[in-house]
């Protein structure tokens, strides 16, 4: 754990000399808290007082990069920064500096609200960047350094065994972590010192969908800037390689959400029903997933008349990846009654959601599905899935002619076999669901499930103002036809005005199989196949956030 944690412990100085006087630049919008990364402008991403948090820009420091030692100075082989209010300026701590990158801790004292952000390297001044600063504003630790997926926590065995969360090495209701972050609030001892033991600000931990009371919730000893939080798993979370674990300071800002593997005996490698492929490629086995999607989208955008348009993708997973328990994709979903979230700079809704992942060695793979259609997917290692392909966007019924058959045949490279095809779910509430208010709960329901089914819940905001989205993703239970996303969670949407022609959030209900269809693949460890239908419907978020 020291290891991963070894960026934020000050342990060595050194000068450089700078390369020349070019003059230094930060990024529009390329400030973020250095746990979360949540996106300027997106609740949750203010940088609070006392806090870690990451300035990307060009000419920032030394080509090589310089880490802090104690005491912190207000330079650093160089480079100095400052937050100020009009003509009062407070100088910021950094803690790392390079040629594009800073972490630094914003001082307990510095002032509130919107401030004035710049760097100083060689006595060179930077732009001015505006940002937000608030007395709490946690983020949490990810093993991605992305701010999402599985956190940085560690298993609280003894005082001297505390292994690391992880699919092979799970966690038990009664068990207590160690949660990692930043951003619980000011402390009155220096920032630029050992940060001593003691409770910060009022904080809740959200493990699933379960609040909790921490144990403790201050800094870490012997670091500076980076906050601990130790709590105890409740009675009755929901066992599951992804649960979903966030904290909320002062009952008002939620942090991004990260995972942990709960099962019910300690230490045990995780073991999901609903996420098949968790096992498998934690431990590296070939696997083979076909999973086509059809969005049914229902579109009322003022002032056109409404309309219904159909969407079809091809999403498979061909791999076999090296072993990790920290394996993470888009497919990793959360414990049935559960909700993930995600934030990314860009418009999801437009544009997809990106998620970094590990490019899989699979070659193209050429899959023929329906009446002898086919198509060639490429490798994308970089975009929502290993492999995807738009196979169709057409406002007409010709776009029924991959899946409107009772079954989806599959014919590729060494994989063969059919899975039910099946009816979208139709909301029962549709019309309740246009306006969504962030300040309460929201309840989601439907028609048509049965014991078989499973039914997933999304919401995507875009904030246009900032470039911004945020995405909720929530698992019903099986056979269940409502489920309530709470507020602490709808907090974390950006609000959507509402504009003539144009949408800024969208409501999908997905319908899944509990039990994908087994295809045959010799040579693969796991092959499996199931189609998923949605109904989609754009809507607005309004504010009301506490």
């Amino acid at each position: 754990m020291r290891a991963i944690l070894q960026l934020f412990l000050l342990v060595s100085a050194s000068t450089l000399t700078l390369w020349g006087q070019t003059t230094p630049y930060i990024f529009y919008r390329g400030v973020f808290n250095a746990a979360s990364f949540t996106p300027a402008g997106l609740p949750g991403a203010a940088i609070a007082r006392g806090s870690i948090f990451t300035i990307f820009g060009r000419n920032l420091g030394p080509a090589m990069p310089v880490t802090a030692s104690f005491p912190i100075g207000m330079v650093l082989s160089g480079t100095a920064l400052e937050v100020c209010v009009g003509p009062n300026c407070t100088a910021v701590l950094p803690l790392f500096v390079s040629s594009s990158q800073i972490n630094a801790i914003l001082p307990s004292n510095a002032p509130l609200g919107r401030v004035n952000l710049r760097a100083r390297v060689g006595g060179v001044n930077s732009n001015w960047l505006t940002i937000d600063t608030l007395e709490a504003s946690p983020g949490l630790f990810a093993i991605n350094a992305a701010g999402f997926g599985p956190g940085i926590v560690q298993n609280f065995v003894s005082p001297t065994e505390a292994p690391n969360n992880s699919l092979g090495n799970t966690a038990r209701p009664g068990q207590s972590l160690i949660l990692y972050g930043t951003g619980l609030g000011a402390i009155t001892a220096p920032d630029n010192q050992p940060a001593p033991a003691g409770n910060v600000g009022r904080v809740e931990v959200l493990v699933g969908e379960q609040v909790v009371a921490p144990d403790y919730a201050g800094r870490t000893p012997v670091f500076a800037g980076l906050d601990q939080i130790n709590f105890t798993v409740p009675a009755g979370t929901p066992t599951g390689c992804y649960v979903p674990l966030r904290v909320r300071s002062n009952g008002r800002v939620t942090s991004n959400t990260v995972t942990i593997a709960i099962g019910p005996r300690a230490g045990e490698r995780c073991d999901d029903e609903h996420n098949p492929l968790s096992g498998p490629v934690s431990l590296g086995r070939r696997v083979a997933a076909i999973l086509p999607q059809r969005l049914e989208n229902q579109a009322d955008v003022d002032p056109y008349a409404p309309f219904n348009f159909l969407q079809e993708w091809l999403v498979a997973r061909i791999a076999q990846p090296a072993p990790n328990d920290f394996a993470f994709s888009p497919l990793s979903l959360p414990p049935p009654g559960a909700c993930s979230a995600y934030t990314q700079s860009g418009n999801w809704i437009d544009q997809g959601f990106q998620m970094p992942v590990v490019g899989d060695p699979a070659s193209a793979l050429r899959l023929r599905i329906g009446a002898a259609q086919s198509r060639e997917i490429s490798p994308a290692p970089f975009n929502v899935m290993s492999h995807l392909a738009n196979l169709t966007y057409k406002l007409t019924s010709t776009a029924r002619q991959f899946f409107s058959s009772p079954m989806v045949s599959v014919n590729a490279e060494g994989i063969e076999g059919q899975f039910p095809t099946a009816r979208a779910l139709s909301l029962s509430n549709a019309a309740a669901l246009r306006s969504v208010s962030r300040a309460q709960a929201l309840t989601v329901s439907w028609s048509g499930t049965t014991s078989e089914d499973r039914a997933l819940v999304t919401l995507a905001a875009y904030d246009e103002a900032q470039n911004a989205s945020a995405l909720l993703a929530c698992l019903a239970r099986a056979g269940e036809n409502s489920l309530t996303i709470p507020v602490a969670l709808l907090e974390t949407l950006p609000v959507t005005p509402r504009q003539l022609g144009r949408y800024g959030a969208v409501l999908g209900l997905g319908r899944f199989p509990v039990r994908p269809a087994t295809l045959r693949a010799p040579g693969y460890d796991v092959a499996i196949g199931a189609l998923g239908v949605w109904t989609m419907q754009n809507i607005w978020i309004e504010g009301g956030a506490r």
